[in-house]
C-alpha cells in the first residue's frame, strides 16, 4: 500500500489572492453603484448635468503578498465634488461616497467569505 501526499498551499495561497481581490472589485462595484445613487438628486444634490455622477469611478489595484488596495471616488477633475460631499460655508453638505462606502462595507464580509469559500470548496 502506498501512499501520496501533495502540497496544495501555493494553489490555495494564490486561489485566495484572486478571490480577495475579485471580493475586492465586487465591494468597490457595490460602492461605486450606491455613491452614483446617492448623488442621483432628493434627498441629495439637484442634478443638473450628471457630470458628477458620471465621474464616480472605482479602481482595485492588483494585490501582492500582503494587500489588496480598493479605492473609490469621484471629481475627475470637477471641483466642486468636494463641495458636494463636504458642504461650504454656503452651501450643505451632501455626502454620496462615505454612506456609500460605509454601505458597501457593511457587505464586504460575506461578499469576501462567498469568494475564498468558492476557492476552498
Amino acid at each position: 500500500m502506498s501512499v501520496e501526499s501533495f502540497w496544495l498551499g501555493d494553489a490555495i495561497k494564490k486561489g485566495t489572492r484572486i478571490a480577495c481581490n475579485n471580493a475586492a472589485k465586487k465591494v468597490c462595484l457595490l460602492a461605486e453603484k450606491e455613491a452614483k445613487k446617492n448623488a442621483s438628486g432628493r434627498p441629495g444634490p439637484n442634478v443638473q448635468t450628471g457630470r458628477l455622477r458620471a465621474s464616480i469611478t472605482h479602481l482595485v489595484a492588483e494585490p501582492n503578498e500582503n494587500n489588496i488596495i480598493g479605492v473609490i471616488g469621484a471629481g475627475g477633475g470637477l471641483e466642486y465634488a468636494e463641495y458636494v460631499e463636504f458642504g461650504t460655508s454656503r452651501a450643505a453638505a451632501y455626502p454620496f461616497l462615505r454612506p456609500a462606502v460605509d454601505a458597501a462595507m457593511k457587505e464586504s464580509e460575506s461578499i469576501f467569505a462567498k469568494e475564498i469559500k468558492e476557492v476552498l470548496a
